[in-house]
């Protein structure tokens, strides 16, 4: 964890300071297509290192929850805010459904947070032009001191032989993808008392479920 941690601070650095500079030169070469296309592909990858790298920190250092009671309304909120301009890039809907009213959900609201807007931008990446995708909230069955939060997706869902696999360390199907995101869910998650998995048998897309403890 401190081996990645330090090569991932001390490779920040100069990302930045090619991404400013091909930013530069990208303005000097804008009338040409060429060049111009030239540096919008290398500016592509500076940025999927920069993610990829981010992904890591965040995966290397342990976390320190700091919990607070809010609703999950409180929370959706701050996930569109902080993912919602993505969604709609892609020409796609984010909506909520919201069936855990008033309850107060004990959590670390900036860690999940980063944890529902991790399993968005993973339906983002796989969701048709055009498609929904669903967070939502609701209680657990009658007698079970839990809570549930979901995110539903309508894309070409998850293969069965990947299943296992979807969040283990540096386990992607996308030639883009780091490896990393679903396991920093899965992390914080986890390190709520939760758990995260895929759901079995859906009819359309893919369906990620978090259930979480409901705390004082």
């Amino acid at each position: 964890g401190e081996l990645s941690s330090s090569l991932a601070h001390e490779k920040k650095s100069p990302l930045s300071s090619i991404r400013i500079n091909l930013q530069a030169l990208g303005k000097k070469v804008s009338g040409d297509r060429v060049y111009s296309e030239m540096v919008d592909i290398s500016l592509q990858q500076v940025q999927r290192l920069e993610m990829m790298l981010t992904e890591l920190l965040n995966y290397s250092k342990p976390l320190k929850l700091q919990p607070e009671s809010l609703s999950f309304a409180e929370l959706s909120r701050e996930v569109t805010h902080a993912i919602g301009r993505k969604v709609e890039e892609k020409g796609l809907r984010l909506a909520i459904e919201d069936r855990l009213g008033d309850l107060n959900l004990h959590i670390d609201r900036e860690l999940m947070v980063r944890a529902l807007t991790g399993l968005i931008d993973n339906a983002v990446q796989w969701s048709p032009p055009g498609g929904k995708i669903t967070l939502s909230g609701k209680k657990m069955a009658e007698g079970k001191s839990w809570f549930a939060l979901q995110v539903t997706d309508e894309g070409p869902g998850i293969q069965e032989r990947h299943r296992k696999r979807l969040f283990l360390p540096f386990f992607t199907t996308r030639p883009e993808g780091t490896g990393l995101g679903l396991t920093n869910v899965r992390k914080i998650v986890e390190q709520h008392g939760g758990m995260v998995f895929a759901e079995e048998n859906v009819s359309l897309g893919s369906v990620f479920t978090i259930h979480l403890p409901l705390m004082e």
